[in-house]
């Protein structure tokens, strides 16, 4: 059964909450529409590899079919280089927290504030924070969509809970979507 319910479910996270993204073709709309979108990785998508999921195979995808910048943490880096992306930076996430937001930082290649920051792999605990600080302090020029099989409702868009499966057909279908399939 799919939910859309936090899994903290001590933190309450305010009147403003996620809107929940079901469908491939409505988060591969969301994709090409962002003027400058940044993906973010945390050290948990190894984890999502070792249940099944090609979860490198689809950031190398993501980042041919849009024009995207890839922070990584830790070894992801060098996997995605030898991979063959090439716009990816080692940042650890607080420090490009407090850069993204500030309105004034003009990105990673100096053109300007970034538009949609995408989340993937981080513990839920940790993207939240992350997530709530975003949606008081960058909300009036940056949206936030979380890739995640969780629910984040600090986040503008977010997936609902889903069991690692059915989430890696979901990703499949965006990256069938944004190739135009």
């Amino acid at each position: 059964m799919m939910r859309d319910e936090p899994w903290q479910r001590g933190e309450i996270p305010g009147p403003i909450k996620a809107i929940v993204l079901r469908d491939s073709k409505v988060i591969a709309s969301l994709l090409k529409k962002a003027r400058r979108p940044i993906l973010v990785i945390g050290y948990m998508v190894e984890r999502f590899s070792k249940e099944g999921v090609d979860i490198y195979e689809f950031i190398v995808q993501l980042s041919k079919l849009i024009d995207l910048h890839v922070v990584a943490t830790g070894r992801h880096v060098n996997v995605l280089r030898e991979r063959g992306v090439e716009s990816v930076a080692l940042i650890p996430a607080m420090e490009l927290l407090d850069r993204i937001s500030d309105p004034q930082w003009s990105g990673l290649d100096g053109r300007g504030q970034y538009d949609l920051l995408i989340l993937l792999g981080f513990p839920y605990y940790y993207e939240w924070l992350i997530l709530s600080r975003l949606k008081h302090y960058a909300y009036s020029y940056l949206k936030t969509l979380t890739l995640d099989p969780y629910y984040h409702p600090n986040a503008t868009y977010t997936l609902v809970n889903l069991p690692i499966g059915a989430w890696s057909k979901l990703l499949n279908s965006v990256i069938e979507h944004l190739m135009g399939r």
